[in-house]
């Protein structure tokens, strides 16, 4: 039976109407509560088989039973609302954030049609020009613009949340497609060995955009001819900084010379890398030769 014996009809009511409040649906709690209150009286209650209680005792008993159980279903009640409510409130989070996600990669693909749009813009004047140094210009801008719009696609695909980037596999990645766009044609072998670090977007963003902007100057300048060579890029923590360095075994530089090209490759890393907070340095490479460019910048902890 749910109910106890007299002189405590109700006392078993109380696990009854807890349970089924836990159990089933809203309102369960109310239904159990008013169904053990009825039949405690009925069938517990002298005179058996009668909804009145002559006796102040059972009266007492059934007030002090209603009390206790209807607060105890109104809280139940509440929980029911709240978890119902967080429930809500988890599915709204859950669509904005999907709908996040699809504003932001529709946001990046009209982004990068507005930058190829600019990138034929530049082409198309490059090849409309007689003046040879304005011609160069156009197409150095077209080509970092092109950079521009390779860094970002990375960006996306390897953003590990809103603000945070995992750079070593887009450093791999971002090398690799550089290979892929023109250098897989020429004797030139990459060497890349990056560690996993997460970053924060504007880093990484100034992080591959040197890495692009070094390693197209090397497939550049450093091997004429169809020369053979190894371009190599490494990536690292050292203590409480980020050392970032590529070199190359081409035929080297002077550094007391005069830049090769207009120089804004280099005034470009050196912003870059300012706005790192770090410093750039470059020297010859190793005995064999080749140039060695080495960026330090401080680590966010």
């Amino acid at each position: 039976m749910l109910l106890g014996p007299e002189p405590y009809p109700y006392v078993l009511a109380f696990p009854a109407v807890i349970t089924s409040g836990l159990i089933l649906n809203r309102g369960s709690a109310f239904l159990t509560l008013a169904i053990c209150a009825l039949l405690g009286t009925i069938l517990f209650v002298k005179p058996i088989d009668a909804l009145y209680i002559p006796n102040p005792v059972d009266a007492v008993a059934l007030i002090l039973y209603l009390a206790t159980a209807i607060p105890i279903a109104i809280l139940i009640e509440n929980l029911h609302v709240s978890v119902h409510e967080l429930s809500d409130a988890n599915e709204q989070l859950a669509a904005l954030k999907e709908q996040e996600q699809v504003l932001l990669s529709e946001a990046a693909h009209r982004r990068q049609n507005d930058l190829q749009r600019l990138i034929a813009t530049f082409q198309l004047q490059a090849k409309a020009s007689n003046d040879d140094r304005v011609r160069l210009a156009l197409e150095e801008a077209a080509g970092r613009v092109q950079a521009l719009v390779r860094v970002d696609r990375h960006i996306e695909h390897h953003r590990n949340g809103p603000d945070t980037v995992d750079i070593g596999m887009m450093l791999s990645g971002l090398v690799e497609d550089i290979r892929q766009s023109g250098a897989e044609l020429r004797p030139i072998a990459f060497d890349v060995a990056v560690q996993a670090a997460e970053l924060p977007r504007e880093q990484a963003v100034a992080v591959s955009l040197i890495v692009t902007e070094v390693v197209n100057n090397a497939l550049k300048y450093a091997f004429p001819e169809e020369r053979a060579g190894t371009i190599t890029v490494r990536f690292r923590r050292d203590g409480e900084a980020f050392v970032l360095s590529m070199a190359d075994d081409g035929v080297g530089f002077d550094p007391a010379s005069a830049p090769r090209g207009t120089g804004l490759g280099r005034r470009l890393v050196q912003a870059l890398a300012a706005q790192l907070r770090g410093h750039v340095k470059v020297q010859p490479g190793d005995a064999k030769g080749g140039t060695l460019c080495t960026v330090q910048f401080p680590a966010r902890v």
